[in-house]
């Protein structure tokens, strides 16, 4: 354990470090601070707007920043052929993956509890008083970015920074629109046949992260029912499990 937090100390300063995360953090501050304006052009609508925007923004920058973070992690360590010299200490792969993954997830949270604070402290100033809902929305769309984290640890063991960009990307796509295949099926819109079964397989197998979304509960300033929302914990907790033991042992087969 002390080699793997070790690790995700050094990575911990490494992504603290890059400018890129100021940049992106300081865009995403900046949606928050704006979405006054965008409320105020709405009827009725602006304790709403603020707060949609608010939890949105903290989820879409954050999970930005975790993917431009971490598509670069292990890529690097093997681009610069460092993980030679790291591999050749008593660290076993499984420590210097779980450390990268720690690492980032560590930074990820003091990225989202510092956007978390200034939105809090935008609503106080709007004279908005803060629904524990909102906290509850942010939690889990905190799981989504974990598991996120997990696929960009996972594709940047095995491929280049583009690619690993460009998968994690379209799982993101993918994740939080897959709810749509189901309803299409209730509602008898996707037709049987091979299409139908490509669909369910890829409802089946890849992460619906509609399960973490909960914007419609804080905006109507309304808890999640307590089974659904350690359900969603749950299925978090398990399907980021899964990925980072496969990209462990991915990573355990590759030579170097």
């Amino acid at each position: 354990m002390k080699t793997i937090f070790l690790i995700a100390k050094n990575t911990f300063k490494e992504t603290i470090r890059n400018k890129i995360l100021y940049t992106i953090l300081f865009f995403g501050i900046l949606i928050i601070a704006l979405s006054r304006l965008l409320a105020d052009v709405s009827a009725g609508e602006n304790e709403k707007i603020i707060q949609d925007v608010g939890i949105s923004s903290i989820s879409f920058f954050a999970t930005l920043i975790c993917i431009l973070a971490g598509i670069n992690l292990v890529y690097n360590e093997i681009d610069r052929r460092t993980i030679y010299t790291i591999l050749s200490k008593p660290v076993k792969r499984y420590q210097f993956l779980l450390g990268k993954y720690l690492g980032l997830s560590f930074s990820l949270l003091m990225i989202v509890l510092a956007m978390t604070a200034i939105f809090v402290l935008y609503l106080l100033w709007n004279q908005i008083h803060p629904h524990p809902a909102i906290f509850q929305a942010i939690f889990l769309e905190f799981m989504t970015i974990l598991l996120i984290a997990a696929f960009a640890i996972l594709f940047s063991s095995i491929t280049t920074p583009l690619l690993s960009a460009i998968f994690t990307v379209f799982l993101y796509i993918v994740g939080n629109t897959l709810y749509t295949v189901k309803l299409a099926e209730q509602q008898a819109i996707l037709q049987k046949g091979w299409i139908q079964t490509i669909f369910k397989t890829l409802y089946h197998f890849l992460p619906n992260l509609h399960n973490f979304n909960m914007k419609v509960y804080a905006s109507h300033k309304m808890m999640m029912p307590l089974p659904d929302f350690l359900s969603a914990i749950a299925y978090g907790i398990v399907y980021t499990t899964l990925v980072l033991i496969l990209a462990i042992a991915i990573f355990h087969s590759r030579n170097f």
